[in-house]
């Protein structure tokens, strides 16, 4: 499962959004093992891997960019 939760930062973010997310606990230790290894924060590293990824999958012109993830993953009627 994926959650995703935005929150208003404190001080202002150069054009960014802090968000809370869970992820499989191997995700986190591959994280983390990079952070160590490349000296890289975890943000860093993901948003790197978001700008990649975004780059190589357009955004789907029939879907407005602000629609609203509520819930990745499944529900109690089966997959969302």
């Amino acid at each position: 499962m994926l959650a995703i939760e935005a929150k208003n930062p404190s001080r202002p973010i150069e054009n960014g959004k802090e968000i809370k997310v869970k992820i499989p606990v191997g995700y986190h230790i591959k994280l983390h093992t990079l952070k160590v290894l490349k000296g890289q924060s975890i943000s860093d590293t993901v948003e790197l891997a978001l700008e990649k990824y975004f780059n190589t999958h357009p955004w789907p012109e029939h879907m407005p960019p602000s629609a609203r993830v509520v819930q990745v993953g499944s529900g109690p009627m089966g997959p969302l």
